[in-house]
C-alpha cells in the first residue's frame, strides 16, 4: 500500500480508526537513521535544528497477525523505546497520536507525538520526560516526537 501523510487531525483520527488505536498491537521492528552523511572529503555533515533525513521506521503487528502497519517519522527530535519491563507486557492497549507545541525550550513549533500509552501521553508527562529523563521509571512508555509522519498498511 502507498504511504499516507499525516497532515491534519482528520488524518490522525483516520489512522487511529484503521488500526483501532493500536489495540493489541506489538512493535515488531524499529529502524533509526540519523541522516548524518559522510561527505566526499570524508568529513561528517552534522545538523543543528531540523534534519528531515533523521528518520524512524516502526513496524507494528496485531497479536493475531491480521494487520501490519508501518509508521515512518521524519525530522525525529526525540524517541524513547521501552523494551521489557518487570511488571508490564509489551502489548499496546491504546496508543496516542497527536500534535503538540512548546515541547522544547525556545521552540514553539508543532510536532507529531506518538506514544504506545495513551494514558501516559499528555503534555505534562512529555515535557517532564524531555526535561528530567523521567522515562526511566516504571511503568514507562515508548514515544516519538518528530516533524512529520507517514504510515501504510503492509499487505500480507
Amino acid at each position: 500500500m502507498r504511504w499516507l501523510k499525516i497532515n491534519s487531525e482528520t488524518d490522525i483520527q483516520d489512522l487511529l480508526k484503521k488500526c483501532y488505536a493500536f489495540h493489541d498491537f506489538h512493535l515488531i521492528n524499529l529502524k533509526f537513521e540519523s541522516g548524518i552523511k559522510r561527505l566526499p572529503d570524508l568529513s561528517i555533515q552534522s545538523f543543528i535544528g531540523d534534519n528531515p533525513d533523521c528518520k524512524l521506521k516502526m513496524l507494528f503487528q496485531t497479536s493475531d497477525n491480521t494487520i501490519s502497519i508501518e509508521l515512518l517519522f521524519s525530522g525525529v527530535r526525540l524517541f524513547h523505546f521501552v523494551g521489557c519491563q518487570d511488571r508490564y507486557d509489551n502489548e499496546i492497549s491504546e496508543a496516542y497520536l497527536g500534535v503538540a507545541g512548546n515541547l522544547f525550550e525556545n521552540n514553539n513549533q508543532p510536532f507529531i507525538v506518538w506514544s504506545d500509552n495513551a494514558d501516559w501521553a499528555n503534555e505534562t508527562n512529555i515535557k517532564e520526560a524531555i526535561k528530567n529523563n523521567s522515562v526511566f521509571e516504571e511503568p514507562s512508555a515508548s514515544f516519538v516526537i518528530a516533524n512529520s509522519l507517514k504510515w501504510r498498511i503492509i499487505d500480507k
